[in-house]
C-alpha cells in the first residue's frame, strides 16, 4: 500500500478508496435525519431517525469524508466499529505521541487537532499533510527517527538530551566578552600591556 493519498481501489458505490486504512482516522457515529414518512404520520410534527454514519480523515489532511456507513465500511474498519458499538473512543492504535514529545503538550494538541494520534501516523503522513502542519517536516523526521531507533524512545531521548546539552554549552561559550566580569577584565588588562611593553 502507498503512503500517499492515492486511489487504492473502489468502494461498492464506485467512490474511490484513498490512502491507507491502517493510518486513516475512521469514526462511526449516529446522525439525526428527518423522516418524511414518519413526519406525515405524526401530522406534521418533525420525527427524526438515527442514521449510522462514518467520518473518514487521512491524518494531517483537512478534507473530511462523511457518508452513511455500510457493511463494507464495517468490514473495512472492524476495530473502530466495535468501539462504536461499545460506546468507546475510536482512535487508531499505535505508539502514543507523548513518548516522542514528553515535554511538549502543545505539539501533541496541534497534532491531535489534525487527527494525528500516534507516532506511526505522524511518520507516514503525506507531503500535503506535512505542509499543513507547523514544522511538519521536522516533526515527521523526528517520528521516523524514533521509529527507526532499535531501543525505541530510550536511545532517542538520550540523544536528544545530549544534543540539547551541547547546544547549551555552545551558547554559553559563544557569549560576547562584554558579559565577562569587569573585575576580571581589569586584571587581564595590565598583563596584556606588560606583554606589549616588553622588548
Amino acid at each position: 500500500m502507498s503512503f500517499e493519498f492515492s486511489i487504492q481501489g473502489r468502494a461498492p458505490d464506485g467512490s474511490p478508496i484513498m490512502g491507507r486504512d491502517d493510518q486513516m482516522h475512521a469514526e462511526f457515529f449516529v446522525h439525526p435525519r428527518l423522516s418524511l414518512s414518519k413526519t406525515r404520520e405524526a401530522n406534521g410534527v418533525q420525527v427524526f431517525d438515527g442514521v449510522e454514519m462514518i467520518r473518514l480523515i487521512q491524518p494531517g489532511e483537512k478534507d473530511v469524508v462523511c457518508v452513511m456507513s455500510t457493511d463494507w465500511h464495517r468490514a473495512r474498519f472492524p476495530r473502530q466499529y466495535e468501539a462504536f458499538q461499545k460506546g468507546q473512543e475510536q482512535r487508531n492504535v499505535g505508539t502514543p505521541l507523548n513518548l516522542l514529545f514528553p515535554t511538549a503538550p502543545e505539539t501533541i494538541a496541534t497534532l491531535n487537532a489534525s487527527h494525528i494520534f500516534s507516532i506511526e501516523q505522524l511518520a507516514n503522513i503525506n507531503d500535503t499533510a506535512i505542509g499543513n502542519l507547523p514544522f511538519g517536516r521536522d516533526l515527521t523526521n523526528k517520528a521516523k527517527q524514533y521509529l527507526g531507533s532499535q531501543k525505541g524512545g530510550q536511545g532517542f531521548h538520550a540523544m536528544q538530551s545530549q544534543i540539547e546539552a551541547l547546544e547549551a554549552k555552545l551558547a554559553a561559550l559563544s557569549k560576547p566578552a562584554e558579559d565577562d566580569d569587569p573585575d576580571l577584565l581589569e586584571d587581564r588588562e595590565p598583563i596584556r600591556r606588560k606583554k606589549a611593553a616588553a622588548p
